[in-house]
């Protein structure tokens, strides 16, 4: 069936559905019949595939080239043998990583599911995209996206961004009427009595019925986008890697020619310099930090996001622990969310009650609950109260036209009642205030006058002296016929309509605070976070509410609107550090806040209830969603919260920054022990020995790699780090002299395996000569191994990690069997060590752990007496 050329009656019987929606079980039957939809999986990819990459790696193809070099120039069948043995288990700890990130992205996509309002067993309830079958109805409003293919059975004022469906740039006007039969077929763009999947609603309301789930998007796009840290972390390794390329070809270079040089040259020296070369780049970084970090950042989004925290963006895993200014709204988070209409002074009480109910989005369930904006909750409560239905009145009062709340700071809508044609409009005082001619006293509208302006005036003084929040209403009817051309006239403003009306009276809501507020307020402080608050109230109203969160002083930090339109610019950037709040604000005075904040290098935060934080959400640059926003605030979102509580998100900035330090701490490791290893193969070559045959390299890099780097990297227990300050998003991952650290205690690794090979060399021998030997490899490894599980338990800096002592003590156990049983095997380059050799290597590497202290000791010492 065309549904396109069909009446809406015509369409809901064909899809045996009905303007009430399908019943509970219905659907069931429904998706058993198609099979319910599935979640996108990112654990899709074969693990063979997965494990072949591993060896795709540049540094992977030239230590397997140098491999089958060897083989063919050199005969050496059993090393080669070897090292491919040792970068198959490399490969398969990289699969394993691989593995776990995948695994972690796809629990997150699953916590990403869609979520749309649909009309089951009469009632408007939440379901799934991935619930949603043919004949489902499906609720339309500003800011959903479309979650499947469907005919619109009836709408007000909707209007569709259908660029991604159609291509077509301009805005689509939507009707629920059938389109006139004709010859050709029509084309997407010209079906406007149809929705597209994947399309969103930028103005107006409707409801459609599902006709098709092919297209449905049943979650939330993951951007795994790049973060500042794993850019920058990505630019250091790079350079890290030229300076490894440089020393690997001056080791190979110098072993050829001093071979050449001395007369001793032979193509087994050849292999060897290709092999020791080739293995130095692999282990300088087997596994890589870089593997583990986008490991970590998945772990560490899947780890916030069960603390209702949902992390969309992965950036924001890190840049959530930078955050120094955050925006908050005060409608929508930081108070109780239970507004009451408290005070109300109109002409009309009925009429007064049918317009806040029919000016409105909210919605009453059958369970007596309201759904909505807290202040439309409430007024539509006081609708109830007064004896005005807002189901009743919207079937006797079809809404034609609506001009959502923005800028303007009213809402107004035109509904005809067979040819009666009436007009509310809805904001604040001033704004209604402002296209009002007339005011409805004793039944009758007369001209307002200026005594009317200031006993109004006077009232809502009154009600805003109590805390209250104060809106006010007005209605216009139509004598003549509505305007036949109102259509065009919008496209030209809001002013086109929004004209002549008359004043009907005000109503003072009161919106208790949380319990918990003052304490939220006090640990964003405390971790070093600036927060903003937003209200498009009354200044003296959200003085009160500040002064009651601890927020400012007085009145002295409080700015409003419009003293913000007219201030300097230049000025504004001086002072808007001193400004804690801002009263009678629209989105785009938020937007040019946060505007500032950045441009005086700041990292803001900002969350959105609603449509109009989407803005001001999307110039802080990481947004912060409520679960119940619509489709479009989420997707604009960092990050969303799933209990729609803003004081989740204080211990997830705590996560975010200790997240941050594992990373730091992994990197400084892996930095510190390939710096070592790579400076000893240096040092050794420049002397003319082999400190580590390729084999030593391989399986030193491995170690180190599975066991101490994953322990460091996701075993750490969680530690409180609200009280932190927050770190700047450009500050270098090796500040605080990291790069110093590295180079001073991986120098001094070094020469610790230096020293080890030569004692081994002495104890061997009886004389100190720098000479290939056995006995001084062997010693050499095993200080190595201990050295860089000192380095590993000292990067911990004292926090409990289980797993890392469980890490270290397998990682010794394994170099020291292998140290003590592989002699046996001639090709691994060991040989069996006396007790005396086997307490030097191990108290050589253990050495740096008193190097270490020592150090700290001594810098301490510095510090306290400058």
């Amino acid at each position: 069936m065309k549904f396109y050329y069909t009446q809406v009656d015509d369409v809901l019987e064909n899809l045996k559905s009905g303007r009430d929606g399908l019943s509970t079980a219905e659907v069931q039957e429904r998706l058993q019949a198609r099979g319910q939809g599935k979640q996108p999986e990112h654990n899709r990819q074969p693990q063979f595939e997965r494990f072949a990459e591993q060896f795709a790696k540049p540094q992977v193809i030239i230590l397997l080239a140098a491999a089958t070099f060897g083989v063919a120039f050199g005969g050496e069948l059993i090393d080669a043998g070897i090292i491919l043995l040792l970068v198959a288990m490399g490969a398969a700890i990289g699969l394993a990583c691989m593995t776990q990130t995948a695994a972690a992205l796809d629990k997150l996509a699953k916590l990403h599911s869609r979520i749309s309002k649909a009309v089951r067993d009469g009632n408007i309830v939440s379901v799934r995209n991935s619930e949603i079958v043919p004949g489902d109805i499906v609720m339309l409003e500003t800011g959903v996206y479309i979650p499947a293919d469907g005919r619109i059975i009836d709408e007000t004022d909707l209007i569709i961004d259908e660029t991604s469906a159609t291509g077509v740039q301009d805005p689509a006007r939507k009707s629920a009427d059938a389109l006139v039969l004709r010859e050709t077929d029509v084309m997407p763009e010209e079906c406007i009595n149809m929705c597209f999947a994947g399309t969103t609603v930028i103005r107006g309301r409707g409801r459609m019925v599902v006709t098709s789930v092919e297209n449905a998007k049943l979650s939330d796009s993951i951007v795994e986008d790049e973060s500042p840290l794993t850019g920058k972390l990505s630019a250091v390794l790079k350079y890290i890697s030229y300076a490894v390329t440089a020393a690997c070809v001056f080791i190979l270079l110098h072993i050829l020619v001093s071979s050449g040089i001395g007369g001793d040259f032979t193509p087994q020296i050849a292999v060897q310099a290709v092999m020791v070369a080739a293995s130095l780049a692999y282990a300088i970084l087997p596994l890589g930090p870089a593997m583990l970090v986008v490991a970590m950042l998945a772990e560490g989004a899947l780890e916030i996001s069960q603390a209702n925290v949902l992390i969309k963006r992965h950036s924001a895993v890190t840049t959530l622990g930078c955050t120094q200014v955050i925006a908050i709204d005060k409608a929508d988070l930081l108070t109780g969310g239970d507004m009451q209409v408290i005070e109300a002074e109109v002409s009309d009480d009925q009429l007064f009650a049918a317009a806040v109910a029919l000016c409105s989005n909210a919605k009453i369930a059958e369970d007596g609950t309201v759904a909505g904006s807290p202040e439309d909750a409430a007024l539509v409560k006081y609708a109830v109260a007064a004896g005005q239905d807002k189901a009743q009145l919207a079937e006797l009062f079809p809404c034609m036209i609506e001009l959502e709340y923005d800028d303007r700071k009213r809402m107004t809508t035109v509904h005809n009642n067979d040819g009666r044609i009436m007009q509310f409009t809805k904001g604040t005082v001033c704004a209604v205030l402002s296209v009002c001619t007339h005011i409805l006293i004793d039944g009758e509208e007369l001209e307002i006058t200026n005594e009317d302006l200031e006993s109004i005036a006077e009232r809502v003084q009154t009600y805003e002296d109590m805390g209250l929040s104060v809106i006010a209403v007005a209605f216009k009817e139509y004598n003549d016929e509505f305007p036949e051309d109102v259509e065009a006239k919008l496209e030209g403003g809001a002013a086109t309509i929004e004209s002549e009306m008359s004043f009907v009276g005000i109503a003072g809501l009161l919106d208790p605070i949380r319990e918990d507020s003052i304490e939220i307020i006090a640990k964003y402080k405390a971790a070093g976070i600036i927060p903003i608050l937003f209200s498009s109230d009354n200044k003296s109203v959200v003085a009160t509410l500040a002064n009651q969160l601890d927020l400012t002083e007085g009145e002295g930090r409080i700015m409003t609107g419009l003293e913000l339109k007219v201030l300097n610019p230049a000025k504004f950037v001086k002072c808007v550090e001193a400004i804690d709040v801002y009263a009678e604000v629209t989105p785009s005075d938020k937007q040019y806040v946060l505007n500032t904040w950045r441009n005086n290098g700041y990292i803001c935060a900002a969350s959105a209830g609603s449509i109009d934080g989407l803005p001001g959400m999307k110039e802080a640059g990481l947004g912060i969603a409520m679960a119940s926003s619509v489709d479009a605030v989420k997707d604009g979102a960092s990050v969303i919260l799933t209990d729609n509580d803003i004081a989740s998100l204080v211990p997830s900035i705590a996560a975010s920054r200790r997240i941050y330090d594992n990373i730091r701490t992994l990197t400084t490791y892996m930095l510190t022990i390939s710096f070592a290893r790579m400076l000893a193969v240096f040092i050794a070559t420049t002397f003319g020995f082999v400190v580590f045959l390729p084999s030593h390299l391989l399986l030193a890099g491995l170690l180190a790699a599975a066991l101490p780097a994953t322990a460091l990297a996701f075993g750490a227990n969680p530690a409180d780090t609200t009280d932190n300050k927050p770190r700047t998003l450009g500050e270098s991952l090796f500040s605080s002299g990291t790069v110093t650290a590295i180079l001073c205690r991986g120098g001094m690794g070094a020469i610790l395996v230096i020293v080890s090979y030569l004692a081994g060399v002495w104890l061997e021998t009886g004389e100190l000569s720098f000479t290939a030997d056995s006995a001084g490899a062997t010693m050499a490894f095993v200080t190595l191994s201990f050295y860089e599980s000192v380095i590993a338990l000292s990067s911990a800096q004292g926090k409990t990690n289980k797993k890392l002592y469980a890490a270290v003590a397998m990682a010794l156990a394994i170099a020291l069997i292998v140290a003590c049983a592989l002699p046996a095997v001639p090709q691994f380059g060991f040989t069996a060590m006396t007790a005396s050799q086997l307490a030097a290597a191990i108290v050589l590497g253990v050495a740096i752990a008193v190097i270490i202290k020592v150090s700290r000791s001594v810098n301490q010492a510095f510090h306290k007496k400058v």
